[in-house]
């Protein structure tokens, strides 16, 4: 019993800090700014802002439709969570699926940068990705570190 109980405490912590990680990547985005950034800082060509903001604005709305498919999730998450009964195999399914969408946001978000850093002469590509590790340890993205992005 007592291991059943700490297993559940475990899978409820792990559940409760995915929901606040996604809540963390599913703030407030605004590619305009980040676009006007790189400009600034990367001394962007008229043709490169132009492909850049292509690839950036295609990328927001990639990501846009992904977080509000998080959102009924989450819900469902937390209405599983806090049931008189719970469901241990509806928690998991609906945690997976959550999961799978966090890694869809990260794979776009590496996709992009890598669509981004390939329209950059080899200078610009290097402040860029000075920039990016700068702003990423502002958000406190951990995981860029370990991969070394």
């Amino acid at each position: 019993m007592k291991t059943h109980s700490s297993q559940l405490t475990f899978v409820m912590l792990l559940l409760i800090s995915m929901v606040f990680s996604a809540n963390a990547m599913a703030g407030p985005h605004h590619p305009e700014h980040k676009l006007e950034m790189m400009e600034k800082k990367l001394d962007l060509s008229k043709d490169q802002s132009a492909a850049i903001k292509e690839i950036v604005m295609n990328a927001h709305e990639q990501a846009k439709s992904i977080r509000e498919t998080i959102k009924p999730l989450k819900k469902s998450l937390h209405q599983a969570l806090t049931a008189d009964t719970v469901d241990e195999q509806s928690v998991r399914q609906l945690s997976t699926q959550i999961a799978d969408r966090k890694t869809d946001l990260m794979l776009l978000h590496n996709r992009t940068q890598r669509l981004v850093k390939a329209q950059l002469t080899p200078e610009q590509a290097e402040k860029f990705d000075t920039f990016e590790h700068r702003h990423a340890r502002k958000r406190g993205d951990k995981h860029r570190e370990f991969f070394g992005q």
